[in-house]
């Protein structure tokens, strides 16, 4: 099983600015808030965690985001309901990412086809 937080794995840089991950926080979650897509996506998968992937906050922020046509919102938000045994909407997510062009998404759509039609 593939944890959400394992695959963003991202790392604060920069030169010459003054960091403050606190602040940086206070403003992704309010533009979260606000409805954007992006910063909807990214504090999602910052609120997910190794223990259970991906905490009710989060998911129902990735459900917002992927729901706007966000498109990592929606492969997450299918990793994340295959991996948890949903498998009919984690596929319904994963043919919207995949119809929008993400091609780690179209891989992995076109292996469940193949799939399904050797099972049928």
């Amino acid at each position: 099983q593939m944890c959400i937080r394992d695959s963003i794995n991202a790392e604060y840089g920069g030169k010459g600015v003054q960091h403050d991950i606190q602040k940086a926080n206070i403003y992704l979650n309010k533009g979260a808030d606000w409805g954007d897509v992006n910063a909807q996506t990214a504090w999602a998968l910052q609120q997910s965690n190794e223990k259970t992937c991906m905490t009710s906050s989060g998911l129902e922020y990735l459900k917002k985001a992927a729901k706007q046509g966000g498109l990592i919102a929606q492969w997450y938000l299918s990793i994340h309901l295959l991996n948890v045994g949903d498998q009919i909407k984690g596929l319904k997510w994963l043919t919207r990412a995949a119809a929008q062009g993400f091609s780690e998404a179209k891989r992995v759509y076109d292996e469940v086809k193949r799939c399904l039609l050797y099972t049928s």
